[in-house]
């Protein structure tokens, strides 16, 4: 039998361009602060009966103008397998199923620091602590068949415990601007960007948080190393709607395709939050379902692929909080590299679908009030946010007080002494809401308050009612000054409820 001649193939990637292709992969910055502190939470889970540990993560941020300087510090038991941590699809060291890819750290440091020249990995075990050692890995990142090299240090300048990782890179302003999430069109102050963190992490490990096996403290300071912010982030969590009390569901222990996982499940309706950033907003981005394993949070705002139809405005304050609790990774759906999502398609994702619409009734559309109510709650956040100070914004104030009486108005602000009100409505007017906005005005005026202008605000005016406000505006009021009546669309406002066609 003749021989079969073979020939090499030289197949090992450049580290450089390897490193500018994983760069992509998280789109947030939250995300890929997250990866740091899935491993520390990781590692503490699986040393739970290690009382040395503090079961802290420190966060420290400071501001150089275009760069943002991260650090980030746990007081684990520190990684004793440096190369298989900086190894692609690295699965050697895998502690719990948050280490499911074996791709996370060098995804999270490129992503943040795709140039590849701004980034360390500084740790210390028990072993390195009985030699008074510690161990550093820095930038560049490199592929070779002889690896790349670290560096061994004298002593520890960790500050959770004698043991630990403390992980060091420089973040580009643009990517750590990705904390506003596009809510924000205008700058936003550093301080204010570092809050934000504290609202994405507040939500990603807000059941964790709040049962103490996790506590993660945020540090700002500016480029001189000053503190601006010194904050121990807190669990975040929606404020539901008592008037209709959430259902909680009893746990249930389900087979989804790969082993039993234990399902909690609470739903209802929230009453929107204006303090947040991104989350419990009440609007369609953060409404919906919201899955985490083991409390950690992976994706929110699912609805079509839950209940095979689009989400309807009116449906913005429905929240259904669901948990997945297991040691097993193999025993709920696969996570996309970033943890922001799972992997569509995977059966075990479809069985957790099914079982959802099992255990909660598709919601329907709310009453035009509660819509009004949700929107207003909205505009009253945005006024809050965009008039200058002295300001006073209100959804609870009332006229025709000093007779005895109290008309609750839609929406009321004082700028500087000019007042402002507001009758709305979630689709179109009609006629009689001129007359209702015509109330607020004469019982201000009644009360001694002078209002600048009244805006009748809904998705569309009809020509009856945009001519009827011509007629209004042409009359005065009872102290004999003319009326200011506007319409404007919640369009107009910036508030996502659509014109009605």
């Amino acid at each position: 039998m003749e021989d079969i001649k073979t020939f090499a193939i030289s197949n090992m990637p450049r580290g450089g361009a390897l490193w500018e292709s994983i760069a992509g992969n998280f789109s947030h910055c939250a995300q890929i602060v997250n990866e740091f502190v899935d491993d520390a939470l990781s590692n503490y889970a699986v040393h739970a009966a290690d009382t040395r540990l503090s079961r802290e993560v420190r966060m420290t941020v400071r501001d150089e103008g275009d760069t943002v300087y991260v650090t980030v510090e746990d007081g684990g038991t520190g990684i004793a397998d440096l190369s298989n941590a900086l190894t692609l699809a690295g699965m050697g060291a895998q502690e719990t199923i948050l280490n499911e890819h074996g791709f996370g750290l060098k995804h999270a440091l490129a992503s943040a620091n795709p140039e590849n020249n701004d980034w360390s990995i500084v740790t210390r075990t028990e072993e390195d602590a009985k030699a008074n050692r510690s161990r550093k890995v820095s930038a560049p990142y490199m592929l070779s068949k002889d690896g790349f090299s670290g560096e061994y240090l004298e002593g520890w300048d960790g500050t959770l415990g004698a043991t630990g990782t403390i992980i060091r890179f420089g973040c580009g302003r643009r990517m750590f601007e990705t904390l506003q999430d596009g809510r924000h069109q205008q700058s936003v102050k550093f301080v204010d960007l570092v809050m934000m963190l504290a609202e994405e992490l507040g939500f990603t490990y807000g059941p964790l948080l709040r049962d103490n096996r996790l506590r993660i403290r945020l540090l700002a300071e500016n480029s001189r190393g000053e503190q601006l912010k010194d904050v121990m982030v807190t669990p975040l969590d929606p404020v539901w709607d008592e008037e209709e009390p959430p259902v909680e569901l009893e746990p249930a222990l389900y087979d989804l395709g790969g082993g039993e996982v234990k399902i909690t499940c609470k739903y209802g309706q929230i009453i929107p939050s204006e303090e947040n950033n991104r989350y419990y907003r009440g609007n369609m981005a953060s409404s919906g379902v919201e899955l985490r394993v083991n409390g950690r949070a992976v994706t929110f705002g699912l609805f079509k692929s839950i209940w095979k139809c689009e989400k309807h405005p009116s449906q913005n304050l429905f929240l259904a909080q669901v948990n997945l609790e297991t040691n097993c990774a193999g025993a709920v759906p696969p996570t996309r590299t970033a943890k922001n999502g799972f992997r569509e398609g995977d059966a075990r994702l479809e069985s957790l679908y099914r079982w959802i619409r099992c255990a909660v009734p598709k919601p329907d559309r709310q009453t035009a009030a509660a819509v009004e109510r949700a929107l207003f709650t909205q505009l009253a956040g945005e006024k809050e946010r965009t008039l200058r100070s002295p300001c006073r914004v209100s959804t609870e104030e009332f006229a025709y007080q000093s007779l005895g009486e109290k008309v609750r108005m839609d929406l009321f602000t004082n700028e500087n002494g000019l007042a402002c009100i507001y009758e709305g409505k979630k689709d179109a007017t009609q006629p009689r809401d001129i007359y209702q906005l015509r109330m607020y005005w004469d019982g201000c005026v009644v009360d001694g308050i002078c209002p600048r202008e009244a805006i009748l605000i809904a998705s569309r005016h009809p020509d009856s009612v945009r001519k009827l406000v011509d007629i209004t505006n042409r009359m005065c009021g009872p102290d004999g000054k003319p009326y200011n009546f506007l319409l404007e669309t919640w369009r107009d406002e910036g508030l996502e409820y659509p014109p009605v066609a």
